[in-house]
């Protein structure tokens, strides 16, 4: 199995050599290196020129301008790629040695298999873990892929990636390109939440793999885009879900969306209260759904009773 990875960097250059390394030191080695520049302001540049002879790397592609927009670089990514699966492996992240071996290993002979994800660490700018998170998959799912090698894609996305982005990491990531070509392109109209709008078009068409071992390190820092930009992030979840709801004739989960986007857009609106951007999400909203109103006002009922109990006014999902 060839897999093609990406690089996709924008003034990462701190943490650069480390992600660079990680991937080449893998032990698994039938792979190509793409590594692709936004531009970047910082050294970045003369780090990439290191490798620049190194034998894995297929192809190196600095940027006259910044795009703007970090999944116009997947986009260009997977277009290199000469090999049929693909890790974006984000600049600021790293990998443990036997990343791509467990790939390997839960992909190979499964042809109806396309998508594989893994567990991580959460680290600081220093790389010091600073939170695992034990309650992102639950013990029934993870307990799951100790029996069964894989999940049916649309399963997977009905009964949990619809409602929340378990594939928080795009660095935990190894799918096939033709699923990713395949896949709608609206996801780069988004900001931050591109990558699970992705996730969802590429599990609704194959199965899936997980592996609850950690062996990727996505690290937060104050520079990281989800940190900077909560209040987008929470729109961007709305969009995503409306969009879903195009995706599923399961009528249980229909419902259970339905109420997931009310949820969302309190707690959206409880941290971003432009008045143009929530006109249109509710016009939106009404649109998908025309009981959005008395789900909205038995919501607001509901957050009033907590705020008596709890001097909590809003719910956070």
């Amino acid at each position: 199995m060839n897999i093609s990875v990406i690089i996709p960097n924008y003034n990462h250059a701190k943490y650069l050599k480390q992600r660079i390394d990680s991937i080449l030191n893998q032990s698994y080695q039938n792979f190509e290196l793409i590594i692709l520049d936004d531009h970047s302001t910082d050294s970045s540049k003369d780090i990439i020129e290191t490798y620049k002879a190194h034998p894995k790397v297929a192809h190196i592609v600095y940027n006259d301008t910044n795009s703007g927009n970090t999944f116009k670089q997947w986009q260009k990514g997977v277009a290199m790629a000469a090999n049929e699966y693909v890790w974006i492996a984000e600049s600021d992240d790293y990998a443990d040695k036997e990343l791509l071996s467990e790939a390997v290993n839960a992909l190979s002979g499964k042809n109806n298999t396309g998508l594989f994800f893994c567990n991580y660490y959460t680290v600081d700018e220093s790389g010091e873990v600073i939170y695992e998170p034990v309650n992102i998959y639950t013990p029934s799912f993870t307990t799951y892929f100790t029996t069964y090698s894989n999940m049916d894609g649309r399963y997977f996305c009905e009964h949990y990636l619809f409602f929340s982005n378990l594939i928080l990491n795009a660095s935990a990531v190894v799918f096939k390109k033709d699923l990713f070509i395949k896949a709608d392109e609206s996801y780069q109209g988004l900001k931050l939440a591109g990558d699970w709008r992705m996730w969802v078009n590429i599990a609704l068409d194959t199965f899936i793999t997980f592996s609850p071992k950690k062996l990727n390190y996505f690290r937060t820092h104050t520079q990281n885009v989800r940190s900077a930009k909560t209040k987008l992030l929470g729109i961007e979840t709305v969009l995503n879900q409306l969009y879903f709801l195009k995706k599923t004739a399961n009528t249980d989960t229909i419902s259970q969306l339905k109420n997931a986007i009310c949820k969302t857009w309190v707690y959206s609106f409880s941290i971003n209260k432009n008045l143009i951007t929530n006109m249109s999400l509710i016009k939106n909203m009404v649109m998908a759904d025309i009981f959005f109103p008395f789900r909205l006002i038995k919501r607001i009922v509901n957050n009033l009773t907590s705020e008596v109990s709890s001097n909590n006014m809003f719910v956070i999902p």
